[in-house]
């Protein structure tokens, strides 16, 4: 596997301050997240979900995990990979009827994702990781940011069995006949992510797979980066 391959060619941490979650990452893997379907998770959110974490993604989740154990149990909503797009106003709770009506535009608009030749064009390439030290749950406020580059070239396997499963599995609730009053509880309103809230995540930040991969196509068509600014790029320089 690639990240098997990645691991072996590793560099420990440089002495010039390096953090091990840095290490953690600049030894990853880039990556693809698919997109999978728009799903109005608990609470009201809206959310796009991938088809699950690829395995890089898995692997890094898994080291981080082992390595700094005081870390606080991993919610269930953070084991499956998605955007959080909009929330529920402050003071107002989804009715059976707008559950309804959102759930059909979800599966309508999610059509894109299984339409032939889409799979490619809609994938997310990860090509980097931040660390978010946020003074906002939606990050509309951030007070730092340090984006880490991740290994190329890029894995493109799809996520694992057992990620699909699990996020078959979130979104297959929606089906049942209870499920609105998962939707309709309280928390995670407009204001739980907008409200001041000083935290830290890791995140990746959107960009489109296709049209990095034109991006990146077009820079080495038209510049070549003279040895010495190569050279500046390896991990200890």
């Amino acid at each position: 596997m690639a990240v098997e391959a990645a691991a072996s060619t590793s560099v420990l941490p440089c002495s010039t301050g390096e953090t091990h979650l840095d290490y953690l990452l600049r030894n990853t893997q880039s990556c693809v997240l698919r997109p999978y379907c728009f799903f109005v998770s608990w609470q009201g959110v809206l959310t796009l979900a991938y088809r699950g974490f690829p395995p890089a993604l898995a692997s890094l989740k898994q080291q981080i995990s082992d390595f700094y154990q005081s870390l606080p149990k991993e919610s269930p909503g953070s084991r499956w990979p998605k955007t959080s797009l909009a929330a529920v106003r402050e003071g107002r709770r989804l009715t059976p009827a707008q559950l309804q009506r959102l759930n059909q535009l979800c599966r309508e608009q999610s059509g894109i994702f299984q339409t032939p030749g889409q799979m490619k064009a809609q994938a997310v390439m990860v090509s980097a990781l931040s660390t978010v030290v946020y003074e906002t749950r939606c990050l509309e406020r951030v007070i730092s940011r340090h984006v880490v580059q991740l290994l190329q070239p890029a894995d493109l396997s799809d996520a694992a069995a057992d990620e699909v499963q699990r996020v078959q599995a979130v979104v297959a609730e929606a089906d049942d006949e209870d499920y609105w009053f998962h939707a309709s509880r309280d928390g995670n309103r407009e204001n739980h992510y907008k409200s001041p809230a000083l935290g830290v995540t890791l995140v990746h930040e959107l960009s489109c797979f296709q049209q990095q991969q034109q991006q990146q196509q077009q820079s080495s068509s038209t510049t070549q980066p003279p040895p010495a600014a190569a050279a500046a790029s390896g991990p200890c320089a």
